[in-house]
């Protein structure tokens, strides 16, 4: 936790409060060493309904709260809700820089700058995307419906520069396009992928 902080915290902000009315935060804004995060919207007892930003200068330095390696940097921006209890729906708008999560197939395709744009919520029972997009000159992948219980119904359309980037067995573009229904514990998939060398 120490690292994820810093030495030092900075929390500033500006807004206004009548009783039995929701804070309303014109800017809300915490900075964490190279890390800063702001808010500006509505605060309730039940979450937050406004604007999101965060940009981290080293990803690094939240590691041990991950529970996995992380480097690189990241800039996004948000908005829409967030609550108490951990569920969210939000549009992201952001970018990522050299973005490394310690798992070997990936990482390679993380490298330079990724775009990460579209709608992603999480509920109780798991998430749901709307049009997400993540991109680079390597890889793009676009996921659309939801991913967990009490039904799976997750479309993917993915496409790879060069195959040797994730395995030294094959090179040339390849795309896929999955959809996946059925249930966590027996999910059912639909796939269709080409390979061009």
């Amino acid at each position: 936790m120490g690292n994820a902080v810093g030495p030092t915290v900075k929390l500033s902000g500006k807004g206004d409060w009548s009783a039995g009315h929701s804070v309303n935060f014109d800017s809300l804004k915490v900075a964490l060493g190279d890390a800063t995060a702001s808010f500006s919207g509505t605060a309730a007892r039940d979450g937050l309904s406004g604007s999101f930003a965060a940009a981290v200068g080293e990803l690094s330095r939240f590691a041990a709260i991950a529970g996995r390696p992380l480097a690189g940097q990241a800039d996004v921006k948000a908005s829409g809700t967030a609550t108490a209890g951990g569920a969210f729906d939000l549009k992201l708008d952001g970018e990522a820089t050299d973005l490394a999560i310690g798992i070997a197939t990936l990482d390679p395709l993380m490298k330079g700058a990724t775009r990460v744009a579209g709608g992603i919520a999480r509920h109780n029972g798991g998430f749901a995307f709307d049009d997400l997009k993540i991109s680079n000159d390597r890889v793009t992948a676009n996921l659309n419906g939801s991913y967990g219980s009490p039904a799976l119904d997750l479309t993917v359309a993915a496409s790879i520069a060069d195959l040797k980037l994730v395995t030294p067995r094959a090179t040339g573009a390849a795309s896929l396009n999955a959809h996946l229904t059925g249930s966590l514990a027996a999910p059912q998939v639909e796939a269709q992928a080409k390979a061009r060398t």
